[in-house]
């Protein structure tokens, strides 16, 4: 029963692939339900043997380009399956992001980036811009000997952050 068992658990390893339609997260799930039943009946591959077999198991028109970028990369040989899965991961992730950039169709509220209230000449400024460059200074300066309370001009004006913009 065992032999039996070992047989066809090493032929479902050397025929493992994606299904239509599955995901990564479930290849993997499954990829990894196959291994713990591989070494439960003594079924042993090197790591080598295992990163490739589910890199080969990866949708190639998904994962094709980033699979061959890896494997180029140094220290490709040297990965676990674990790391290999954690990149694979952190890919997908990437992915994912990428694709729900392309998708959104929204518009932004820039109002929301800018204090409510501004006059027209100050609004091109973002706020934490505005409030740091154009800020009323708080200091006594030391050349005119005013206090704090008379120091109320911004430290420069809007014609000459925009000159700074532009150098």
């Amino acid at each position: 029963m065992i032999k039996n068992k070992k047989s066809l658990l090493k032929k479902e390893f050397d025929l493992f692939r994606g299904l239509k339609n599955e995901s990564t997260k479930q290849i993997i799930e499954r990829y990894y339900n196959l291994l713990v039943n591989m070494r439960r009946v003594s079924i042993n591959k090197d790591n080598e043997e295992l990163i490739e077999k589910l890199a080969d198991a990866l949708p190639h028109e998904t994962w094709g380009t980033y699979l061959m970028m890896l494997r180029n990369k140094k220290g490709f040989s040297n990965l676990t399956l674990r790391k290999f899965i954690e990149k694979i991961e952190a890919q997908e992730m990437a992915q994912r992001k990428i694709s729900r950039m392309k998708d959104f169709d929204g518009e932004q509220d820039i109002g929301l980036y800018y204090k409510a209230g501004l006059n027209d000449k100050s609004t091109n400024m973002s706020p934490k811009v505005q409030n740091c460059v154009l800020g009323v200074s708080k200091l006594t300066t030391i050349t005119d000997n005013r206090t704090i309370t008379d120091i109320t001009e911004p430290l420069i004006t809007d014609n000459q952050y925009n000159q700074w913009l532009w150098l």
